[in-house]
Formats: C-alpha cells, structure tokens, sequence
C-alpha cells in the first residue's frame, strides 16, 4: 500500500472508481439512469476541479454527483459515526489518513477486472486498494 495519495493521484483513483461502477452497470445509454453517486473530498476549486474530469459523462449518462465536502480527518470521522448505516460517500480522497483508513476496515481491494480502462492509468496511480 502507497501511503500519501496526493494531487495527480488523487484524480485518477476518483476517475478509476467511477470507471468501476460503469463496469458494474448495464450497457447502453442512460447506464447511470437513477445512480447518485457521493463524493467526499476537498471544496472549492479542488472539486470543481475533479468534477470537470468525469462528471460531464456521467450526468450524460443520466448519473448525478453530489458532494460531501472537508478535510480528510472531518470525511473520515463522518465515515467512523457512520458505521453500521447508510455511509454518507461512496467515494472519499483520503489523502493522509490513508494509515487510520486502512486500520479502521474502510477500505477494500477491488477486482481490476472491473475497471476496463485501468490499462490506460500509470501504475503508479493505482495499488490493489
């Protein structure tokens, strides 16, 4: 595991994730019909920023983003009261708590078989998490 996910790689795991649930939905158009989609990170131009990488083809496959926005630290302790319920993101960047993340079971490895466009990402943007 790569402690320390920042900038660059940050924008290519939510990319890659969002690259997984297509691989998980129907084919066709509308494939995101009904889907929300909760993404927790950073405000501002930060989101505004991710959002221009892959929310205009997900809203036109009739998806919808929302955002759950603050630092890592206040995302992550929204996910620890969370637990046992609904999460409250699908999605977190979670930067440097990536070590209390990992620890406290908030993450797991995910199949790359899902994730038809991982061949097109530098290995180092991505890990078995």
């Amino acid at each position: 595991m790569r402690y320390g996910l920042r900038g660059s790689k940050a924008v290519a795991l939510a990319a890659a994730t969002v690259l997984a649930l297509g691989a998980n939905a129907a084919a066709g158009a509308g494939k995101f019909e009904g889907v929300t989609l909760k993404v927790g990170t950073f405000g501002g131009s930060w989101k505004d920023r991710l959002c221009s990488v892959f929310c205009p083809q997900f809203e036109a496959e009739g998806g919808k983003v929302e955002w759950v926005t603050g630092n890592p630290k206040l995302l992550l302790s929204k996910m620890v009261a969370a637990r046992g319920q609904e999460p409250p993101m699908d999605v977190i960047e979670i930067v440097d708590t990536t070590p209390d993340t990992m620890r406290g079971g908030f993450v797991q490895k995910y199949d790359p078989a899902n994730v038809p466009n991982l061949k097109n990402l530098s290995p180092a943007f991505y890990d078995e998490y």
